[in-house]
């Protein structure tokens, strides 16, 4: 797969080394950005040179609760402000 990241400044040089670093590991990865930066683009570079590139990619905006599937929410069984 070509990289959807084009560029070849040093920033740019250095994200697609960390990315081909950490794709392997199977770890769970936090991406944060403004709007706009590129995020996405960094999950499919992820996504891509993973283990996981012949399973699903779903991609999940955390900014938006109300748009998660009910599985990927968190536990609702705790009751807000107990005990304060």
């Amino acid at each position: 797969m070509v990289s959807p990241i084009i560029g070849k400044s040093r920033a740019i040089r250095n994200i697609k080394t960390l990315i081909s670093k950490v794709a392997p590991t199977g770890e769970n990865i936090l991406i944060c950005g403004g709007t706009g930066v590129g995020k996405d683009l960094v999950a499919q570079s992820l996504h891509h040179q993973s283990k996981r590139v012949g399973k699903p990619f779903v991609k999940v905006n955390w900014n938006d609760p109300l748009k998660l599937h009910k599985s990927e929410q968190a536990d609702q069984s705790v009751p807000r402000g107990v005990g304060g």
